[in-house]
């Protein structure tokens, strides 16, 4: 893929510089004067004139091929992702600075083409256990959706009895899909993410929820 810098923001080629889409996603025009892909990251870091330096995702555009346009459906190859720990700083120096930082989350790109089905589903399995189940954009074009590094864990019948009691405290009737199930962070390991369309299979990856190695390096 290409990517350059214009007076009016930044703008991707897919097929060689043969047609260009501007790159906005909330980002709003500006001339931008350097871009640079960090080597590392896959991230794409854009200089603009005024308005301060974006940073993008780019790793699916680096997988988009010929066969990828002309496919249904495509899932890229997601990146595995670090579960940080949340260490207790003293120094707040650096408190007033402002900007979003990457979601703690496994980002999963993928491709729909026009004849898709009418739905994009998602599902994560540890092993064989399907843990989490969630829907993506069904038009076509190049979309996203975040797992956020968690796991749907069935309570067991003493967690359920105390969730009922709960409702039962407070006079309320108690949902059983909050009785039954509770969300809980998945723990560091390997796991696989099955992208389905209309109902069927299409393609699947593995990835891995990875150890912070160097929280202990942040205290």
């Amino acid at each position: 893929f290409l990517v350059v810098g214009s007076e009016f923001g930044v703008f991707v080629s897919l097929n060689g510089g043969g047609a260009w889409t501007a790159m906005k996603n909330e980002m709003p025009t500006n001339p931008v004067h350097d871009l640079h892909i960090h080597p590392r990251e896959d991230d794409l870091i854009v200089a603009t004139h005024g308005r301060g330096a974006y940073v993008a995702d780019v790793s699916a555009l680096a997988q988009v091929t010929d066969d990828v346009l002309a496919s249904d459906a495509w899932f890229f190859e997601p990146e595995d992702r670090v579960r940080w720990q949340h260490a207790d700083f003293t120094n707040y120096g650096s408190s007033n600075f402002n900007g979003e930082s990457e979601p703690e989350a496994v980002n999963l790109y993928y491709w729909v083409g026009d004849g898709a089905g009418d739905d994009v589903t998602f599902t994560v399995y540890q092993g064989n256990l399907a843990i989490a189940e969630f829907e993506g954009v069904a038009r076509s074009g190049l979309h996203e959706v975040e797992w956020r590094m968690d796991r749907r864990r069935e309570r067991s019948a003493a967690e359920q009895a105390e969730m009922r009691e709960r409702f039962e405290r407070f006079g309320r009737a108690a949902p059983e899909d909050q009785v039954r199930y509770v969300s809980e962070p998945a723990p560091v390991g390997d796991y696989r993410v099955v992208m389905s369309v209309g109902g069927q299979p299409v393609m699947e990856h593995e990835v891995s929820i990875l150890r912070d190695e160097w929280w202990r390096d942040r205290r």
